[in-house]
């Protein structure tokens, strides 16, 4: 028997293999550090997205960081040409259906006046949650997200019940956190009983 015929790929062999399990051990690594990048959520806002539409000249875009651990959402809510703001909420609902609140995130002590920039820029946990999602966490308001049940609607002394609105989705990675102010506002209150 020869055996370095027999034996001498041996080395080369445990060479292969190793190398391919490090590689299969570096492809899960990979996947799971995908898995717990943050997720992007965007809304365009508008007053042809109301329920019914209405005709407006304001409009708006927010953006929704959810952190790896999926338990903080940073948020900016950017607005142009808008009036007279009394409250930004999130609300459960799909894009033809009006729904209730489940997150505050802008409650002025009294209506704003002309707003061309940033509205309000915060932070939302699960104990932002109300209405609905109260004491839930917030993989229930991803969930709804994901889903296509959850919008953003921004309302108005001249449009209580909404003046422009629109429905949140996966978005490109257009930070929250990074989003310019181009103009400042009061900080939003998470706790506040919502009017509309």
């Amino acid at each position: 028997m020869n055996i370095r015929r027999t034996f001498g790929t041996f080395p080369f062999v445990v060479a292969i293999s190793l190398l391919a399990i490090a590689g299969s051990g570096f492809a899960v690594i990979s996947s799971n550090t995908a898995f717990a990048q943050q997720q992007h959520f965007t809304a365009k806002l508008s007053g042809a997205n109301e329920v019914p539409s209405i005709t407006s000249a304001a409009s708006g875009m927010a953006a929704f960081d959810l952190n790896a651990a999926g338990t903080q959402m940073k948020y900016t809510l950017n607005v142009t040409n808008i009036n007279h703001v009394i409250a930004a909420h999130i609300h459960m609902g799909s894009s033809t259906a009006n729904g209730p609140t489940v997150v505050n995130l802008f409650i002025p002590s009294k209506a704003t006046g002309k707003v061309d920039g940033t509205l309000a820029q915060s932070s939302i946990n699960s104990t932002s949650l109300i209405g609905p999602l109260k004491g839930k966490q917030m993989t229930d308001l991803i969930s709804l997200i994901n889903g296509g049940k959850a919008y953003v609607n921004v309302h108005t002394t001249q449009n209580p019940p909404g003046e422009v609105r629109g429905q949140m989705s996966s978005g490109s990675a257009t930070s929250a956190s990074t989003a310019t102010a181009a103009s400042t506002a009061p900080a939003p209150s998470t706790s506040s009983t919502p009017k509309y």
